[in-house]
C-alpha cells in the first residue's frame, strides 16, 4: 500500500529472468589450478582446488568437457572428487577442442578454472532451453520442449549448431546471436497459455490460419490520435 491507498503491480514473463544482468551461461567457476603447468606438458589428468566440485561435472549434452586456464582451452571427459577439490580425468590435446584452437602457456599453482560452456551439434531449440533454463533458472514448467523440438525437426531436420562459449555470457545476449544464425523466428512468452514459445522461420503448417486484422475489429473507436 503507498499514501494514496493504491497497490501497484509489476508483471513480469519468465523471459525477464534470462536478462544479461542476472543470468549467465556458463556460470563463473571457482576452482583454482592445484599444481603448476608447464606449456610442454601433456597431462591426462588435472586437479582443481575448489569447494564445489560438481561445478567441473560434464552437463548432460557434453561428451567433452572444457575448462579455460589464462587463454588456453583444455578439453576433458570425466571428473573424480579429491581432497579439497576435483580431479578432470581424460584430459586431452591442450588447446584444441574440435574447430576451436588456442595457444598452449604454462600456468601457475592457483591461477583461475573456468569451465566453458560446450555446445557440440546442438539442436537450436535444445540449445535454449539450456540457456533458460540453466543459465537463467527460468521454469521448466514454461518450456514445453518436446513442441519445440516438433518445431525443428518439421522445418530444419539435420540443422545443428557448435558452439563454445569460454567465460560467462548473458543469456539474453547468447540468444539475441542465436536466433538470426539459425533461422529461428523468434522466441518469446504466450501470455494465454503461459508458455515460452518457439518458432522457426517457415511457410505455414497445412491446418494454420493467418489471424486477420481490420480497423472495426481490431482499433478501439476515438483510441488514436493523428499528428504532423
Amino acid at each position: 500500500w503507498g499514501r494514496s491507498r493504491k497497490i501497484t503491480i509489476v508483471a513480469k514473463d519468465p523471459l525477464k529472468l534470462a536478462d544479461d544482468k542476472r543470468a549467465q551461461w556458463p556460470q563463473a567457476s571457482t576452482g583454482l589450478l592445484t599444481s603448476s603447468l608447464s606449456a610442454v606438458a601433456t597431462p591426462t589428468t588435472l586437479d582443481i582446488t575448489t569447494g564445489t566440485a560438481t561445478e567441473y561435472d560434464l552437463e548432460d549434452y557434453e561428451t567433452t568437457a572444457v575448462v579455460l586456464i589464462g587463454s588456453e582451452i583444455i578439453p576433458y571427459t570425466g571428473t573424480t572428487v579429491i581432497t579439497g577439490g576435483v580431479r578432470l580425468t581424460g584430459v586431452g590435446t591442450r588447446g584444441i577442442v574440435g574447430d576451436y584452437e588456442t595457444p598452449k602457456s604454462a600456468h601457475a599453482a592457483g591461477d583461475a578454472v573456468q569451465k566453458c560452456a560446450y555446445f557440440q551439434a546442438m539442436k537450436v531449440p535444445k540449445v535454449i532451453q539450456v540457456l533458460l533454463e540453466r543459465g537463467g533458472n527460468v521454469p521448466a514448467t514454461y518450456i514445453d520442449y518436446t513442441t519445440w523440438e516438433t518445431e525443428y525437426d518439421t522445418w530444419l531436420a539435420g540443422f545443428t549448431v557448435t558452439r563454445l562459449i569460454c567465460k560467462p555470457e548473458g543469456v539474453t545476449s547468447i540468444i539475441k546471436e542465436l536466433i538470426p544464425q539459425s533461422n529461428t523466428w523468434a522466441v518469446w512468452f504466450d501470455n494465454e497459455a503461459e508458455e515460452i514459445r518457439y518458432q522457426v522461420v517457415r511457410p505455414l503448417d497445412y491446418n494454420e490460419l493467418i489471424d486477420t486484422f481490420s480497423d472495426d475489429d481490431n482499433i478501439i473507436g476515438g483510441s488514436l490520435a493523428a499528428q504532423d
